[in-house]
C-alpha cells in the first residue's frame, strides 16, 4: 500500500514538473489553467501507476503520456493539435534529458544499478525522481524570472475558426518537430528496455536540441514577420 501511495504521490509532482517546464519553455499561462493542470497531473499519475504496476506494460507509459498531454493542450487549454504536439514533444525530451543526465551523473558518483531506469519503486528511483522534479521546477522558475522561453507560439485559446495554413515555415517546423519527437520517444523506449542508457541520453538530448533549434528559428520567423508587417504599414502610411 505504501509503495503505491508513494508512486502516485510523487507521480503527481513528477507530472506537474513536466507540465510546468513544457509550458514555461513556450511562455504559456499556468495560473489561468491551474485547476485543469492539477487535475490532469493527478490523472497522469494514476494512469501511469495502472499501466506500469497493475497491468505491467510500462513500455506504453511514455508514448501514452505524450498523446494524453497534447490532447490536454488541445481540449483543456485550446491549443491547436500540431502546436500542442510540438510543445509536448519538446517538453518530454527536455524533461527526460534532465532525468537521464542526472541518472548518468549519479551513476558515476554512486554506481547505481542499470535496472533503476526500469524500476517503479526503491530509494534510488525516488532519489532520481525527486532530483528531476526539483531541477525541472528550478529551470521553469528561472525561465519565468529571466523572461526566458520561446514566444512564437500564441497564448491559448487559439482561433479554431480560421483555417490553418500548414505551408508556412513555422507550421512546417512544428510538424517536423512533432513527428521527430514522437518517433524518438518510441526509439527511446526500445533503448531503455534494452538497458542502453547512453543511447537514451543521446536520443533525448538530440531531440531536445532539434526542438530548441526549431523553436529558436520560430522566434526568428515571428520577429521577421512582425518587422515586415511594420514596414508595409509604414509604406502605406
Amino acid at each position: 500500500m505504501l509503495p503505491a501511495f508513494l508512486y502516485i504521490f510523487l507521480g503527481v509532482f513528477d507530472a506537474l514538473a513536466f507540465i510546468v517546464l513544457a509550458l514555461k519553455m513556450y511562455r504559456m499561462p499556468l495560473f489561468r489553467y491551474k485547476y485543469r493542470i492539477i487535475t490532469f497531473a493527478i490523472y497522469i499519475s494514476i494512469f501511469s501507476f495502472f499501466i506500469r504496476v497493475v497491468l505491467q506494460i510500462p513500455k506504453f507509459d511514455l508514448p501514452m503520456q505524450y498523446i494524453f498531454f497534447f490532447l490536454f493542450l488541445r481540449w483543456a487549454m485550446g491549443i491547436k493539435v500540431h502546436t500542442g504536439a510540438f510543445i509536448s514533444g519538446a517538453g518530454i525530451s527536455a524533461y527526460v534529458s534532465i532525468q537521464l543526465v542526472l541518472y548518468y551523473i549519479f551513476n558515476i558518483v554512486f554506481n547505481l544499478s542499470h535496472n533503476v531506469l526500469n524500476e517503479n519503486t526503491g530509494m534510488s528511483v525516488y532519489f532520481i525522481q525527486i532530483s528531476t522534479i526539483i531541477t525541472a521546477y528550478l529551470v521553469a522558475v528561472s525561465l519565468r524570472i529571466f523572461n526566458g522561453g520561446f514566444s512564437f507560439i500564441a497564448e491559448p485559446p487559439h482561433d479554431f475558426i480560421q483555417r490553418e495554413d500548414y505551408s508556412t515555415k513555422t507550421n512546417k517546423m512544428l510538424l517536423i518537430g512533432s513527428i521527430l519527437s514522437f518517433s524518438t520517444i518510441i526509439f527511446m523506449v526500445i533503448a531503455l528496455y534494452a538497458m542502453n542508457s547512453l543511447m537514451c541520453i543521446i536520443l533525448s538530448v538530440f531531440t531536445f536540441g532539434v526542438s530548441y533549434l526549431l523553436s529558436d528559428r520560430g522566434d526568428y520567423e515571428d520577429v521577421r514577420t512582425a518587422v515586415e508587417l511594420y514596414r508595409q504599414r509604414n509604406k502605406k502610411g
